[in-house]
């Protein structure tokens, strides 16, 4: 951990938390002078129309909540593309736990899966900062015991809101300028090429990468483990345990990854920025090889072996329903050609979003 670092301002006015969207969102209207937002609330995630509401919300679609950077996938090339602009960023985010109550419980909980994943990878970088690390390991506490909280009692709206409070927190890494490691960059091949969802890669990825990287950064991997409230243990077993216990795939099989694609995953993630900042240096696709081929879940417990491609898909993702995400497809991996990349500086022109209409609700999902 470093003690020197910067901190970088973002657009973002205010948040306002624990209080009533409907409360919330008129008074802030009145303070900004204007009269109507763009208001973008978790039935949406219900109702199968996210490709109409995308071309009717094309420009507000692509915005984080607490980061100046969006990705999105090109469903041509099947990769990962990144956007970054200062005012991607709304002017007001409201967090309100009741809004989430309509999110399906797999989104709900796989995106806290990924929030978990950028807390770990902000505490484990060898770029974190004094100042880093207090809001990822105050991210930790609150998603691993509110995570598991709100799949015990879906209504448990104090569960809810200490999970978008930990969401928030693992987002400081944008404007600390943490840069992730292995369990994003694999994870943004596996959602581009793949189709995987986006939390479920975290899921799969975080435990493998947190055992490759046990060597290189110990001290940070047994404060994850602490922060998880399981100190002493192994920080993959720790991660992989919470994983377990929200019900959520644990191998790349579960999701619907053939040991066939293993060899197209491992070149396109190397064009991937967040490889080459993980702790433990990946020099080349056989190190990726090595990471997807780490565990395989024994009697609950996680040993080193070879991945078994027969394991049943996991029940998420064999029924297509609005509740569910996507069931597994035939698609075939694309390989990533090194000038096709996805970079900031090499995306296609975005017409930016106006700021009146720039007020946001949270969705609903956790993290992206």
């Amino acid at each position: 951990m470093s003690r020197a670092g910067r901190f970088n301002a973002i657009a973002l006015e205010r948040v306002v938390f624990g209080r009533p969207a409907a409360e919330v969102v008129p008074g802030e209207l009145e303070r900004l002078g204007r009269s109507r937002a763009c208001l973008l609330v978790s039935h949406s995630l219900r109702t199968g129309t996210s490709a109409g509401a995308a071309a009717h919300l094309a420009d507000h679609a692509l915005r984080r909540e607490f980061g100046f950077s969006a990705g999105c996938t090109d469903t041509v090339r099947r990769v990962k593309q990144a956007y970054r602009h200062p005012l991607f960023v709304p002017q007001v985010v409201v967090l309100d736990p009741a809004l989430t109550l309509h999110t399906p419980e797999w989104l709900w909980l796989s995106t806290g899966i990924r929030a978990v994943d950028h807390a770990v990878e902000t505490l484990c970088s060898p770029s974190a900062t004094a100042h880093s690390d207090g809001p990822a390991l105050h991210a930790l506490r609150l998603l691993g015991a509110g995570l598991p909280r709100s799949r015990a009692d879906p209504a448990d709206l104090d569960a809810r809101l200490d999970c978008q409070l930990g969401v928030w927190a693992s987002m400081a890494h944008n404007q600390d300028g943490i840069p992730m490691g292995a369990s994003h960059g694999i994870g943004h091949v596996l959602g581009g090429t793949c189709g995987v969802p986006h939390g479920y890669t975290s899921c799969v990825m975080l435990p493998a990468v947190l055992d490759w990287n046990a060597g290189a950064n110990p001290q940070a991997q047994a404060r994850v483990s602490e922060a998880l409230g399981r100190p002493g243990e192994p920080a993959s077993q720790v991660v992989d345990e919470l994983v377990r216990q929200l019900g959520l795939p644990r191998s790349l099989a579960e999701v619907c990854v053939s040991r066939e694609q293993f060899d197209v995953v491992a070149r396109n993630a190397m064009h991937d920025r967040c490889i080459h900042t993980n702790p433990g240096a990946i020099h080349g696709p056989e190190d990726v090889l090595q990471i997807l081929g780490r565990f395989r879940v024994v009697c609950g417990r996680l040993v080193i072996r070879e991945p078994v491609p027969s394991v049943e898909p996991h029940p998420y993702l064999l029924f297509d329903s609005s509740t569910k995400p996507p069931r597994c497809g035939q698609s075939t991996a694309v390989p990533v050609r090194p000038e096709s990349r996805s970079t900031s500086s090499r995306t296609p022109p975005y017409r930016l979003p106006q700021r009146d209409h720039r007020l946001e609700l949270d969705l609903g999902v956790m993290a992206c």
